[in-house]
Order: C-alpha cells, then sequence, then structure tokens
C-alpha cells in the first residue's frame, strides 16, 4: 500500500536517478514541500537548492538526461539529507515515517537499477553519510554517530 502523507510540511521523498550527457550519472533528489510562489533561481549553492528549501529546480531541465529509475520508500518519510554512491550503491537516509507501515532507516539501492539491495530501519540519519573503508558514518536523529557495515547493512557501532 502507498501512503503519502503531510507531517513538519513533508509531503513525500522521492530520488530519482537521471543519465547525463556522456554517461554519467546524476542524482536529482526531490522533496515536495509547500514554498512560496516565487521562484529563485540562486547564484550560489544551497541546501535543498533554493531559500525555501524545496529540493525543486523550477524550470531547469537537467540537460538532455533521461530518467533511468526512481524510487519511492512507499511511506510519508523525508529525504533530509543528501544520497550518497559509493561503487554500484546509493544510499539514501529516511525520516519521519509514522504508522504502521514506518519505514525510517538507511536505504541501500543499486546505483543502475534502482532496486533496494538491504535497508537497516534501526538507523535513520539526520545528515548525509560519509563513506570509507565499507562503513558509512551516520548522525542519527536521536543523537548518535552510527557505523553500518556499507555490504550488509549491519550496525556497527553507535
Amino acid at each position: 500500500m502507498r501512503r503519502r502523507g503531510n507531517f513538519f510540511g513533508c509531503r513525500f521523498a522521492e530520488i530519482c536517478i537521471v543519465s547525463a550527457m556522456m554517461g554519467a550519472l546524476m542524482i536529482a533528489l526531490m522533496i515536495l514541500v509547500p514554498a512560496p510562489a516565487i521562484a529563485v533561481v540562486p547564484d550560489h549553492p544551497m541546501l535543498q537548492y533554493d531559500p525555501q528549501r524545496t529540493g525543486n529546480v523550477p524550470g531547469i531541465a537537467p540537460g538532455t538526461g533521461t530518467l533511468l529509475w526512481q524510487s519511492h520508500d512507499g511511506t510519508s518519510g523525508c529525504i533530509q539529507s543528501g544520497p550518497v554512491v559509493y561503487g554500484d550503491k546509493v544510499f539514501i537516509s529516511t525520516w519521519f515515517s509514522f504508522g504502521e507501515n514506518a519505514t525510517d532507516g538507511l536505504y541501500c539501492l543499486d546505483k543502475w537499477t534502482g532496486e533496494e539491495i538491504w535497508n537497516n530501519t534501526g538507523v535513520s540519519g539526520a545528515s548525509t553519510a560519509a563513506i570509507a573503508d565499507g562503513r558509512l558514518f551516520l548522525g542519527t536523529h536521536n543523537g548518535y554517530l552510527a557505523s553500518i557495515d556499507a555490504v550488509t547493512g549491519e550496525i556497527l557501532w553507535r
């Protein structure tokens, strides 16, 4: 069952992988939230693209790229931090899911197909993960720093 809700301004979160020119991969992170009707194109990089933190890039196409895949966590969860690409994997942390289908956690997806490789609902990130030596390091919403094995999704310590 695909549920979408509205919790603290988060309508739903979705991640899209777009094929850009020359075969390189671009990641477009879309978080749809209420924002003023005025479209602002900043002249410097900002978290979630604009001053309203919408995550949307109004009226600007990603070159001539085509959509390779997109993934939705199936709940009302938000993607507050950026995805991490490591090898053939994309790591995404979700939070603010609620109800019987809540799926706050860390997800590992195949970079080329978008298929879920593993998920760990024992951690949900407040920050973009760092990765080194096959381990993810993630600041959590409950104030911990966690280390997660990038291959298995197992929490190594927190």
